[in-house]
């Protein structure tokens, strides 16, 4: 990130003000800003791919319980499922051995499940282990409840990237609109150096590059909120 963030710098700094001086003074500032953005985002992608990690899971109970296997050896069973799925350094893996190292302890899997909604802050694996500690609790048919939350969450997954697809021509599109002002300004400076060289030499010119970064950046800032959405 830093690499890329230095270059969009310097590349504005240089159409904007034929100086490379405005880069290294904003360097930090950006850096602070971008990074908290992109661990954010990070974040977020960690999340979702603990998300579609837990659809797995539920669709294996689910094959599992319906086999005729207990809870507890279904939760066993589907350590080798997904070691083999999604490797081993799957967050979900790591998840169902806790889980079933617990069992030797003594712990119900309505406090793990519990502790992973905790922790994982994904409002479906919470809205999984209140239903499921519910369920647990007062004697009802787990595995329809399994079976009812891996159904809700194909489903719902499924419309999620319906909507992916939807939206990512126009991610392309904001992408290219984001590039075309810097495209254009750097090729009227190559071609005609000449042409923009009273905005870098007066003091109106330096205040008319001035707005223009800013409206171009607010515009940039604009489109990235407008795209995000979060499923």
């Amino acid at each position: 990130m830093t690499g890329k963030l230095l270059g969009i710098l310097l590349l504005c700094s240089y159409i904007f003000y034929d100086s490379l001086i405005p880069a290294m003074l904003l360097f930090v500032p950006a850096f602070c800003f971008f990074g908290k953005k992109e661990v954010r985002k990070l974040i977020r992608q960690r999340k979702e791919k603990l998300k579609r990690e837990f659809l797995t899971e539920t669709s294996l109970l689910n094959d599992f319980l319906r086999s005729g296997y207990s809870f507890e050896n279904a939760l066993r069973a589907s350590e080798k499922e997904l070691l083999e799925l999604f490797g081993k350094d799957s967050d979900m893996l790591r998840e169902v051995r806790l889980m079933c190292s617990g069992f030797a302890l003594n712990r119900t899997a309505e406090e793990s499940f519990l502790d992973l909604a905790g922790r994982a802050d994904v409002p479906e694996i919470s809205e999984f282990a209140s239903v499921f500690t519910l369920v647990n609790r007062s004697g009802g048919q787990l595995r329809e409840v399994i079976r009812a939350s891996a159904d809700n969450l194909t489903a719902a997954f499924s419309v999620e990237d319906e909507i992916r697809t939807m939206i990512a021509s126009k991610k392309m599109e904001q992408a290219i609109m984001d590039i075309m002002p810097l495209g254009i300004l750097l090729y009227v400076r190559m071609a005609s150096p000449d042409l923009l060289n009273v905005m870098y030499t007066t003091i109106t010119g330096n205040l008319i590059m001035t707005v223009c970064l800013a409206v171009y950046a607010a515009a940039y800032f604009w489109s990235e909120k407008i795209m995000d959405i979060h499923m």
